[in-house]
C-alpha cells in the first residue's frame, strides 16, 4: 500500500520521531547532544516552527512541534538531520546515513490530545529505564515545562499558557496533569499514529483532518491480516 503524503499543516502540532540507522547510537557523548539542540534552535528560528516539547535519547529523537510557515516543520528536521549527521561523521570518522529512512510524524489533537503528546515525550526516557524518573534526565523539556529552568530552545504552546497566569503556577498544574499515567490505549494511539503517518486524536479531528489535507486517513488494508507491530521503545 502505498504511503501517504506527509501530513502537516500550519498551526497544528506535530509529534516527530527520528530513529538511528538499525538501532545506531545518535549520541555519544554530552557535546553531541549540544550540537543537536544548537542546530534544532537555529532551524526553528530560520524557517518558522515552535518546539514545546522534546526527548533526546541515545537512539532516538522526540519532538513535539508547531509549524508556523508552510513546511516549516519538516524544513526543520531535514536541515537539522543533514547538519548533525555532517557533525557526527566528521567527529567519529565515520560515512553513511545516521538515521533510519523518513522521520515519522503525527498531527496531534490539540484540544483533546496535546498534553499526552507531551507526557509521552517527556516520560519516554523513564519508560526506557534511562532515568529513574523524567525529572532526573537532563536532555528533555520536562526541566523547563515542569520546573521553570530556562531553556531558550522552548516556545510555550497557548495551551501550556493557560494552565495559570504565573509562572509558578503553570509548572504546578503542567506537574499535576502530566504525571498521571497514560492509559494503554492512549500509548498505542500515539505510537500507531506516529508509525503510519496520521493523527493523534479522535474520529472528529481525523475528519477534518481529511478534508483540509484531502488524503483519507485509513488503518491497516481490507483483506490483509493485522501485523503484530513492535512498539517504538523496542527499537532503541
Amino acid at each position: 500500500m502505498p504511503r501517504h503524503p506527509r501530513l502537516q499543516i500550519t498551526g497544528v502540532p506535530m509529534h516527530i520521531v527520528l530513529l538511528g540507522n538499525n538501532h545506531r547510537k545518535c549520541f555519544t557523548c554530552r557535546t553531541d547532544y549540544f550540537y543537536f539542540l544548537d542546530y534544532l534552535k537555529e532551524s526553528l528560528l530560520s524557517f518558522g516552527a515552535a518546539l514545546h516539547a522534546y526527548a533526546l535519547m541515545p537512539t532516538q529523537v522526540h519532538l513535539l512541534i508547531t509549524p508556523l510557515k508552510e513546511d516549516s516543520a519538516s524544513k526543520v528536521v531535514q536541515q537539522v538531520g543533514r547538519r548533525y549527521v555532517q557533525h557526527f561523521n566528521h567527529q567519529y570518522q565515520c560515512s553513511g546515513t545516521l538515521w533510519e529512512g523518513r522521520y515519522k510524524s503525527a498531527l496531534v489533537d490539540q484540544d483533546n490530545h496535546l498534553f499526552s503528546s507531551y507526557r509521552y515525550i517527556e516520560y519516554y526516557p523513564e519508560r526506557a529505564s534511562l532515568a529513574l524518573s523524567a525529572d532526573k534526565y537532563e536532555w528533555s523539556s520536562h526541566h523547563f515545562n515542569a520546573f521553570g529552568k530556562i531553556d531558550p530552545i522552548i516556545t510555550p504552546h497557548n495551551q501550556y499558557l493557560a494552565l495559570a497566569e504565573t509562572h509558578k503556577k503553570r509548572q504546578l498544574k503542567y506537574r499535576a496533569l502530566i504525571t498521571k499515567n497514560l492509559p494503554p490505549e492512549v500509548i498505542r494511539l500515539i505510537e500507531d499514529a506516529i508509525k503510519s503517518n496520521t493523527v493523534i486524536g479522535n474520529k472528529d479531528f481525523q475528519s477534518t483532518i481529511e478534508v483540509l489535507t484531502k488524503v483519507r486517513l485509513k488503518k491497516g488494508t481490507p483483506g490483509r491480516p493485522r501485523i503484530k507491530k513492535k512498539e517504538i521503545g523496542t527499537l532503541t
